[in-house]
């Protein structure tokens, strides 16, 4: 079965698509094996590698941070769209990207100095630590939320405040010690005067 395009991802996409393969094959061109999640770019019904399709100077941006994916995408002159099959829904999903290497540092550049200019007093080292846990995907996470994704001031202060809470004060200890949320963030307030 030949992975397909549906309307809104070929609407979406007007630009090159990879599929991640889901099964063994050969490449079309030059008889390479190609593995079981190699990516292939297809031609009619002929799978490529990547080198027989001239995209193998790409480097490959998984899904997941949709302001570094924007940016890459910006500033690379070719770009890939990676698909997979999904047999279980019976459609195409997103896995990621495949731009230019130094597309992808500028990107990555930029993206870091959105931090930095919101919070130049932060360390570079806790900058890091708290873009990747903001960024892991799932777990309900403050930079996986719609405005996480979208790269909003909220969200990424949202994200700065959950670093500093978790790492600077007891609410993990608290939130451990008592079963229920809505016990850890009172025990955390300053206590309210009776009157």
């Amino acid at each position: 079965m030949e992975p397909q395009l549906d309307d809104q991802q070929s609407t979406e996409a007007k630009d090159l698509v990879v599929f991640e393969s889901f099964r063994e094959e050969k490449c079309a061109e030059c008889g390479t094996g190609l593995s079981r999640g190699d990516f292939v770019h297809l031609v009619g019904r002929r799978p490529l590698c990547l080198a027989c399709a001239d995209l193998d100077h790409l480097g490959y941006l998984p899904r997941g941070d949709n302001a570094l994916t924007r940016r890459a995408r910006k500033h690379s002159k070719l770009s890939a769209l990676v698909l997979r099959f999904s047999k279980a829904r019976k459609r195409n999903e997103r896995q990621g990207v495949l731009v230019e290497e130094s597309a992808l540092e500028q990107a990555r550049t930029e993206c870091s100095a959105d931090a930095v200019q919101m919070f130049p007093h932060c360390p570079q080292e806790e900058e890091r630590a708290i873009a990747a846990h903001a960024s892991v995907r799932g777990g309900g996470r403050v930079g996986r939320s719609a405005l996480g994704r979208a790269l909003e001031e909220g969200a990424l202060k949202a994200a700065v405040v959950a670093a500093i809470r978790h790492t600077y004060t007891d609410y993990d200890r608290l939130h451990g010690w008592n079963a229920a949320r809505g016990c850890a963030s009172r025990s955390s307030q300053p206590p309210r005067s009776r009157a």
